[in-house]
Parts: C-alpha cells; structure tokens; sequence
C-alpha cells in the first residue's frame, strides 16, 4: 500500500470498518473524502488504489438500491391501502343527500347532479396527477439507481486507466509461484487491475450491457491467466464470468459458441484441480451443475422447443415425457 498523510490514513480505517460493517453509503463517504484530500495534497494527482476503494464502495451502494428500487410489496400495499381510503373519504364526501331537498324539484336535482359530475371529474384529475408523480417519483429512483451504477463505472475506469499506465507492455516471463503474495510490484498492480475489470464486469452485468461485460471479463481472464495457473479458482471464475455474459450477447452471432467453449474451460479447469488435489468428492456438486448448464446451452433452440411441444401433447395423452424419464422413480 502506498504512503498516505494521517488525515487520508483515518478516512481509509474508517472507510474499511464502515464497509466490513455493509454500511456503505458511509463507507463511500470515507473513502470518497480521502481520494479528494490525497487529489488536493498532490496537486490533482489521483490514486488508483483509492480509486478503486472508492468505487467498489459505490458500486456496493448501488446494488443495494437496485434491490429496494425493485420494489416493495409492503410498501406498495401501504400506498395502495391509503389510495383506497382516501377514494372512499372522498366518494362519501360526494353522495351526502340532504332530506330537506324536495325531490320535485326537478331544477335542484339537475344542479346537484351538474356538481357532482363536476367533483367527479376534479377527482379523476386529481387521481391522475397522483399517478403522474409516482410515476415521475420512480423515473427519478430509477435514474439515481442507474447513475450509481455510471459513477462507480468511471471511478473504476479511472483507476483502471491509472495502473495500466504504470505497467510495462510486454506480459509476464512465466506465472509467478504465489501470486497473491508477491511483492513483485507488476505482479501486485496486475492482481489490482484484475480486481478492477471483475468489477467492471458486473456492473455491466447489473446494467444488462452485455457485450461491455464480455469484454471486461476478457480483459479479466487475460490478466488472470498471466498470474494464476489453469486449476486456479480464479481461472475457473473467469471463464464461468466470461461465458455468463456471452450467453445474454446476442448482438453477437458468435457469442453463444464462445460461452459454450467458456464453460466447458471453467468445468476443465475445476476437475484439473480436484484431480491435483485428488478428492473426487470435492466440486462435484457443482461441476454437476455447470455440466447441466453447458447440456442447455448446447441444445439448439428449435430443437429444445420441439422436444417441450412433444412432451406437452404427450402429458396431454397420458403418455410417458422425456421430463419423466428423467426423474428416477
């Protein structure tokens, strides 16, 4: 870690209590202060690592808010009971009949009905100006949602930019024996900088830009594969990421046959490790489960449609599915 003043050493502790603590609107408050004080005692130079701190932070926070933007069952029942009440509040206000109006007198009655359509028709425009602003309301959640998203994208891309400034063109001779405890200081940026394109990934995936996840996970996988060895768990994460996001690309004809020979690395690279590590017990949940999802995605999609049509007209007759089949009895 680089040498800090006290003040941005302080920020720094308290920024990584508040963010062990999942408190991190605090925490982006912390760290955000000490990228501002290091900028202004060096000038506007800017640090990478709290760049980078700062921006893990910010995207924490803006996972969060997706989850309660997404909605709120009890909060919406809440604001829909109330909606209810006042309707009613309102529609008793309307029809109060006074018993003292003769009813034959036929001009009264046309007045009264002329008011009452008119307060009808101020309840209706007052009902839906109502809706405007909750409308308006989650338009502006959603967009403060999403400009997180954008905010902890550039303060990464900065850092990003930031450390591959400091590292020389040409890979790595040979993968270092330990990575993740090197002192080599290229070895050290290049396990930051790896970390970085893992984050900009998923917030390509959170934000459902697909084809900027495949090429952050790219970049992910190709600087893992400098440092780590096949069998790594690393390695194994950055194929599954890499093929993940290939899957949803469809702008990309090729995409989904790079995610299939992405998974099928992922699922090589596991069963290299159990086997080094010779516990054939170990992974084996999971390597069913990736196997599973390498056979879907290798089904053609004409032919997994046709294979649910024949089982739906075969339930229908009562005869035996390929579901059925299946399932051990």
């Amino acid at each position: 870690m680089a040498e800090y003043s006290e003040e941005v050493s302080k920020l720094l502790e308290s920024g990584a209590k508040s963010y062990a603590a999942k408190e991190y609107e605090e925490a982006v408050n912390h760290y955000g202060e000490a990228c501002q004080v290091y900028s202004s005692d060096n000038e506007g130079k800017e640090s990478p690592e709290l760049l980078f701190l700062y921006g893990k932070a910010l995207f924490q926070v803006a996972v969060s808010k997706n989850g309660i933007f997404g909605g709120n069952p009890d909060e919406a029942a809440a604001l829909a009971s109330n909606k209810e009440e006042k309707t009613e509040d309102a529609s008793n206000g309307m029809f109060q009949f006074s018993e003292e109006v003769p009813l034959a007198e036929e001009e009264d009655d046309d007045e009264e009905e002329e008011n009452q359509k008119e307060i009808e028709a101020k309840q209706q425009e007052e009902s839906a100006n109502d809706d405007d602003k909750e409308e308006d309301k989650d338009e502006e959640e959603k967009e403060e949602e999403q400009s997180d998203f954008e905010i902890a994208w550039e303060i990464l891309d900065l850092a990003r930019s930031l450390y591959e400034q400091s590292l020389p063109e040409t890979p790595l001779d040979k993968i270092p024996e330990d990575a993740e405890n090197s002192k080599d200081p290229i070895v050290v940026t290049k396990i930051k900088l790896s970390d970085i394109h893992d984050l900009l990934g998923e917030i390509s995936l959170e934000t459902e830009n697909f084809k900027q996840a495949s090429e952050d996970f790219q970049s992910l996988l190709k600087i893992r594969e400098e440092l780590f060895p096949f069998e790594s768990n690393l390695i194994s994460e950055a194929h599954y990421k890499l093929s993940l996001a290939l899957e949803f690309n469809f702008a990309d004809e090729e995409s989904k046959k790079k995610a299939i020979e992405h998974l099928k690395k992922a699922i090589e690279s596991i069963k290299l490790k159990q086997k080094d590590q010779k516990d054939e017990d170990k992974d084996i949940d999971l390597i069913k489960e990736l196997d599973s999802r390498l056979e879907d995605l290798q089904k053609d999609p004409n032919q997994a449609f046709d294979e649910q049509k024949n089982d739906i007209i075969k339930g229908i007759l009562g005869e035996v599915t390929s579901s059925d089949k299946q399932t051990p009895r």
